[in-house]
């Protein structure tokens, strides 16, 4: 998938680093996107004890990425904040023949799917102005909840819920994202598709999570995840769960921090929302 070529001075590090120009990766870990061509990137960066810092790219185009030296023989890295597992590289010796593979298929370049895209970012970005301002307008969003509706229905309507295997990642999670914010009759509707889509890897673990917990809590049933909350006097309230002493396990096998850490993240949220 990706090789890294590291040589150390020292502490001092510098190689190079070569993969696809971007990647995919959804919540259990598995690469759900693969963007070709495969692209070298300079490296440069310092070791100190089992800690590897390294910057990828020229300083006009950086990464950089903390890596922990895992035992003598993987180095492992947290791209996603665990949102999703680490990325382990293992290490080969120079006489063992490594190649990063080319033949990955690419993303439907079909200009339907692209106009889709587009579309989606543009409305998925609208939405997230409107929830993110000092104050809430309840009318501002229900008013863009009812503007988007037609074009979601359209989307399913004709590709069921979106693959990721043909929209990608992002345009997917636009998708559930403006799905979440639609009147309970369209999420109950698409909440099937979308279970078929994980179980087939074309969809997110965690968006099915926040989707199935909203239908629940939409007709007065327990949640499983405990994504629901409501905001009373500037505090995050959470719906019922129908089983709290596994609630973190089952967080964190689709890769969400505990619970405890999720209702101190919604406090912000919850003290823009008007009473």
């Amino acid at each position: 998938m990706m090789l890294l070529t590291i040589r150390a001075h020292g502490d001092t590090l510098s190689g190079t680093w070569v993969g696809p120009k971007k990647v995919g990766e959804d919540s259990a870990g598995e690469f759900t996107g693969i963007f070709l061509p495969i692209i070298t990137r300079p490296l440069t960066g310092q070791a100190k004890g089992d800690a590897v810092e390294i910057v990828l790219g020229p300083k006009s185009d950086e990464d950089r990425v903390t890596m922990k030296l895992r035992d003598k023989s993987h180095l492992q890295v947290a791209f996603f904040r665990g949102a999703v597992p680490d990325w382990t590289f293992e290490r080969v010796t120079g006489r063992q023949p490594v190649q990063v593979s080319s033949d990955w298929p690419a993303h439907s370049n079909d200009p339907k799917i692209a106009a889709i895209q587009e579309q989606l970012e543009a409305m998925a970005r609208e939405d997230q102005a409107a929830r993110e301002k000092t104050s809430i307008d309840p009318q501002e969003t229900t008013a863009l909840a009812e503007q988007d509706r037609p074009f979601l229905e359209s989307i399913f309507k004709q590709y069921g819920w979106p693959k990721i295997s043909v929209f990608d990642v992002t345009p997917c999670n636009d998708f559930w994202l403006l799905v979440q914010h639609q009147p309970p009759d369209v999420e109950e509707e698409m909440l099937p598709a979308l279970q078929k889509a994980v179980s087939d890897g074309e969809a997110s673990r965690t968006n099915y999570a926040y989707l199935f917990d909203r239908v629940q809590t939409d007709e007065g049933k327990p949640q499983h995840w405990g994504t629901q909350a409501k905001c009373e006097n500037g505090q995050a309230i959470l719906y019922p769960v129908d089983d709290m002493k596994g609630i973190d396990e089952r967080r964190k096998a689709i890769g969400l921090a505990p619970l405890t850490a999720y209702i101190q993240s919604l406090a912000a949220l919850c003290k823009r929302v008007p009473n």
